[in-house]
């Protein structure tokens, strides 16, 4: 059986100034024949996670 999609979700809960804020992404992609569904998991598991980050990053800046 071959894996067609591989979908990974993401989420972090930070304290900001005396509260918690949670961030949370998910994403999904399709594979090709050709690709390993456990490197293209991984992949898109950094992926959503450096999205995750990018969101917290942006958060602090905004409130600090």
């Amino acid at each position: 059986m071959r894996v067609k999609q591989v979908n990974v979700e993401s989420r972090r809960s930070v304290k900001v100034a005396n509260e918690f804020l949670t961030y949370e992404v998910g994403m999904v992609a399709d594979l090709d024949k050709d690709e390993d569904e456990i490197e293209a998991t991984r992949a898109l598991f950094e992926k959503a996670n450096g999205e995750v980050d990018r969101q917290i990053e942006l958060s602090v800046k905004e409130i600090s």
